[in-house]
Parts: C-alpha cells; structure tokens; sequence
C-alpha cells in the first residue's frame, strides 16, 4: 500500500503514508487478533446490496439474500464490515444504517453469540480492509471512496490505540 501511495501519489499523499506507518507498526498483533477471532459462524461471503432482494423495499420490509457462492464458515464481523465498507464513501447513510451495530443487535436477538471484544475486531477489520485501499487504487480510486478508505483507516487507528 505505502509503494502504490509512493508511485501514483494521490491526494493526501503525506497523511496515507503516515497512516500506514502507524499501521504497519502494529499489523503483527492486529492480524493475529484477528485470526484468533471465532470462525465457527456461517457467512455470507459476499455481503452487498446488490445480493438483497426485498417485495416491499430494503428499508421498509425483510429481505433475501442472493448468490450464496461464497457462503463458508467465518466470523460475522466479516461479512457486516465488508457490507458497511459499501457505505464510508456515504457517512449519511452510515448515520442511519449501522450494519455492523445492527449484526451484533440481530445475533443477541436471535440468541446467537456475540464476544465482548467484537468492537475491537471490527475495528481491526476496518483498519485492515482501509489500508489496503491504496494498493487497489485502480477499482478504489475514486476519490470519494478513496477518502472514505483514508477517514476510515485513521479513525479505527485510534479506536485501537495506534495512533492519537
């Protein structure tokens, strides 16, 4: 990621790379926390929009999920981060819809568990998913959703206390 910001300089240039140092210099322990996360859960795989189908309309009634290729054991926390990550570029609708709040709310609902750290992985996916950003400058350029990826690596740094 530091290369790809090194080579396309993109705007912000300066607080990317002072980002991912201070990523770099905890991802030992944030990827092993995270692979010691539960992984006896079904996901879906390939949580977006897209694969939700609904009669009445996504926000007022339940929905279905779609193209269950990808479905494999894993954490939860997988597939809510990968479906609010389709909303940084989107802070409104992130004020409104808090997929991974709304997981962990559904999960204890239904009975199903929910480990007293989840917060904590969520913002280690977070961090982890953002700071690759960069290195996908090609499909995650846009500039809205690049900054998002930008916004969103710097405040899951300091949530977990890598940065003030």
């Amino acid at each position: 990621a530091r290369a790809s910001v090194r080579r396309n300089e993109p705007a912000d240039s300066v607080r990317w790379l002072s980002l991912l140092k201070s990523l770099s210099g905890g991802i030992d322990g944030l990827v092993d926390r995270w692979r010691e996360r539960d992984t006896d859960h079904w996901i879906h795989g390939d949580l977006h929009f897209a694969n939700a189908m609904s009669r009445t309309g996504i926000q007022s009634g339940p929905v279905t999920l779609i193209d269950l290729a990808e479905v494999r054991p894993g954490h939860w926390l997988e597939d809510a981060v990968f479906l609010e990550r389709q909303l940084w570029a989107l802070p409104e609708r992130l004020v409104i819809a808090k997929p991974v709040n709304a997981m962990a709310s559904a999960r204890r609902r239904a009975g199903l568990a929910v480990v007293d750290h989840w917060d904590e992985l969520a913002h280690i996916r977070r961090a982890l998913m953002a700071g690759t950003a960069p290195t996908f400058i090609r499909s995650e350029g846009h500039p809205r959703f690049f900054n998002a990826c930008l916004d969103q690596l710097e405040r899951s740094l300091v949530a977990l206390r890598l940065r003030r």
